[in-house]
C-alpha cells in the first residue's frame, strides 16, 4: 500500500510539473507573437469593424475627431503612489458613425469626486497611435448595469455602448503617441508569467524527486 501511494504521488507531481512546463512554453510562444506584433507597422483603424482575433497589443493608428462629451474616467488608477483616473474618450472615425474608444492616459485626482479633471482636448481632426487592448481580462463586478455618471470602476465595450449609444470598434486603443494634454501614458509592461511557470515546474519536479528518494530510502532501511 505505501508503494502504491508513492507511485501515485510521484506520477501526480511529475504530471503537474510537465503541465507547468507546457504552460511556460505556450507563454513563450505568446511572447514571441507579442514581440513580432510590436515590430510590425501599425495597422490603420478604418471605418469597418476590425477582426480582434490575436490582436491584443498590436500597434494601430487612427485619425478622427474627439467626442469629449462621452468621456468616462476609470477610477482608482495609481501612478507613482498617486491616485487618479484613466481618461477614456471616443474618437469619431471619418466618413462613418463608428467610433474608436481610446484610453488617452492617466490624470491626477484632486480628491474631489464631484469635480472631474479638465483634460485638454483639441478640436478638429487628430491622428494618434497606440496599442490594442481587446479587454479580454475578467474582473469581479457588483452590478451588471451601466455605471451611473462618468466615473467607472471597470470598462467593458458592451456597457459603454449601452451607456453612450455609440457604435464601437470592438477594442480599446491605449494611446502611446505624445500629445500636449498633460496625461501620463506609462502603460504597464506585459508580463507573460513565464518564469513563474518554470518556478512551479521546478517545485513539482522537486516534490517528485523527494517522493522517489524517500520511498527508496525507507524501502532500503526496512530491508536492512
Amino acid at each position: 500500500m505505501p508503494a502504491l501511494a508513492a507511485v501515485i504521488l510521484f506520477a501526480l507531481t511529475m504530471a503537474a510539473g510537465r503541465w507547468q512546463l507546457a504552460r511556460a512554453h505556450y507563454k513563450e510562444s505568446l511572447r514571441q507573437r507579442f514581440d513580432a506584433a510590436q515590430a510590425e507597422v501599425p495597422f490603420d483603424v478604418g471605418t469597418q469593424p476590425a477582426a480582434v482575433r490575436d490582436m491584443d497589443f498590436h500597434r494601430a493608428s487612427a485619425h478622427g475627431i474627439w467626442l469629449p462629451e462621452r468621456t468616462i474616467f476609470l477610477d482608482n488608477r495609481v501612478q507613482g503612489g498617486v491616485a487618479g483616473y484613466e481618461v477614456v474618450m471616443p474618437l469619431r472615425l471619418p466618413n462613418t458613425a463608428r467610433v474608436l474608444l481610446v484610453n488617452r492616459g492617466w490624470v491626477r485626482s484632486d480628491g474631489h469626486r464631484d469635480r472631474l479633471p479638465q483634460v485638454p482636448t483639441p478640436a478638429g481632426e487628430i491622428s494618434l497611435t497606440g496599442r490594442v487592448n481587446t479587454l479580454s481580462g475578467h474582473f469581479l463586478e457588483l452590478a451588471g448595469e451601466a455605471a451611473p455618471g462618468r466615473i467607472w470602476q471597470n470598462l467593458t465595450l458592451e456597457r459603454y455602448a449601452r451607456w453612450s449609444g455609440l457604435e464601437l470598434q470592438p477594442f480599446l486603443l491605449e494611446q502611446t503617441s505624445p500629445a500636449e494634454d498633460g496625461l501620463v501614458r506609462n502603460w504597464p509592461a506585459v508580463d507573460f508569467g513565464i518564469d513563474r511557470h518554470y518556478g512551479y515546474a521546478l517545485q513539482w519536479f522537486a516534490f517528485a524527486a523527494i517522493t522517489a528518494f524517500l520511498f527508496v530510502f525507507l524501502s532500503l532501511r526496512k530491508v536492512a
